[in-house]
């Protein structure tokens, strides 16, 4: 049953607005995600009721930050469903009951098979065109993910999980997990979107910043380095010149999108008022269309977290979400540091990269089922060392030869769920 609610919470990352339109599920959507996801962290948690104070820290602090931005919301037309970072501030709560409820088992594998299946139908849906047949042929002609940004962050979570896979494989079972490299890479090209090289860049910095031999690590980066602007270049010729045109600016439009001016004007609304304009504020802004700017400019949205935050909870906001994103990022470096498991040394750090450029370059946490999903897989792969037996009750702290001996990861069968820190 846990993994039945993993996966179908998993699900809702790959449906978009757009799908649940045509099918009229877009204003079920929400409440179904969410008494999806809660219902999954609730079972994990009557499963297993143990305690894990080091893990309830930052959660605890989070929810407090987010009581006081409620607190000076009263004043305003509070709404609750712009609430909903509350999601992935409860996935890190609940993150280790989940994964102990999951194991034993091989979660970087489990997450292959379930990303594989979404490119592969991305893919199929694109080729169909509008041609297609049968209850999906109106999905055929928009975006399956309802953003090319959430596409190049699952495809850059795919390429991830499959070049693993593809390191532990060996001769002919090779071929899988590389063909799904290529096939990840290709949706990434094909959204021409720039935040997806901001969060390869930030995964290379964090692969150095973490490694043991940074020199091996940087000859590796190098290589790899080489080999994406190598299938960039073939993209490029042989199918579409867009994300090139996009990354060198030659596209004619603005480099920014139109950020950089509309950044100016938040940042100016947040100083006007440093405790916040309320959660759901820059919504009700952009209700109606984008406002008038001077110079003949229209105002986009942030496309910021930390500027959001700002604008929305003031001060409270902004030192809210920078605790959330910096210590989530300080998690996946230790937990990247005593990795024994490859696989999920890169997971953890890509997710860690997806959610720095998503925060910095994008609206995150606006995108709810995403980022409630990767922090709950985050969150469940950092878990900090100490934490409670559910039987007796004592603090088990694993030291690094318990670690080796026993395996520090999701894929050992273990009575008390291994750490990952």
């Amino acid at each position: 049953m846990i993994k039945s609610l993993f996966f179908l919470a998993l699900g809702f990352m790959f449906l978009s607005s757009s799908t649940s339109v045509e099918f009229g599920l877009q204003e079920f959507r929400m409440i179904a995600f969410s008494i999806v996801f809660i219902s999954l962290l609730l079972v994990s948690f009557t499963r297993h009721p143990f305690i894990n104070p080091a893990n309830l820290e930052l959660p605890i602090v989070l929810a407090w930050f987010l009581a006081i931005m409620a607190v000076l919301d009263l004043a305003g037309t509070m709404d609750p469903l712009d609430y909903k970072l509350v999601l992935p501030i409860l996935a890190i709560a609940a993150a280790p009951h989940v994964g102990k409820a999951m194991a034993p088992g091989d979660l970087p594998a489990w997450l292959f098979s379930a990303f594989s299946v979404y490119i592969l139908a991305v893919v199929i849906l694109y080729l169909a065109g509008t041609g297609a047949a049968g209850p999906f042929a109106a999905a055929t002609r928009i975006d399956p993910t309802g953003s090319v940004v959430s596409l190049a962050s699952a495809g850059t979570i795919t390429a991830v999980l499959a070049t693993g896979e593809a390191r532990r494989a060996t001769g002919f079972r090779r071929i899988v997990p590389i063909s799904m490299a290529l096939l990840a890479l290709a949706a990434i090209f094909a959204t021409a979107t720039r935040t997806a090289v901001a969060t390869m860049v930030i995964l290379g910095v964090l692969l150095l910043a973490t490694s043991s031999n940074r020199s091996r690590q940087l000859r590796n980066l190098i290589g790899a380095g080489f080999i994406l602007a190598l299938l960039l270049a073939i993209h490029t010729i042989v199918f579409s010149d867009v994300y090139f045109l996009r990354l060198t600016g030659n596209n004619g439009d603005d480099y920014s999108s139109g950020r950089w001016h509309s950044l100016a004007h938040w940042l100016a609304v947040a100083a006007d008022s440093p405790l916040g304009q309320g959660i759901g504020s820059v919504r009700e802004i952009m209700l109606d269309g984008r406002p008038g700017l001077s110079g003949g400019r229209f105002l986009e949205w942030p496309h910021n977290e930390f500027v959001r935050f700002y604008v929305e909870g003031g001060i409270p906001g902004l030192m809210m979400i920078s605790l959330l994103v910096g210590g989530m990022t300080v998690r996946a470096l230790r937990s990247a540091r005593k990795a024994t498991d490859p696989r999920l040394r890169m997971l953890v750090l890509a997710l860690a990269a997806d959610m720095l450029a998503q925060s910095l370059l994008q609206n995150h946490f606006n995108m709810i089922y995403h980022s409630s999903m990767t922090m709950l897989i985050l969150a469940m792969l950092t878990i900090p060392d100490a934490r409670v037996s559910p039987r007796s009750g004592t603090a088990d702290r694993l030291g690094k030869k318990d670690m080796n001996e026993r395996g520090g990861s999701l894929c050992r069968t273990e009575r008390n769920l291994p750490s990952m820190t």
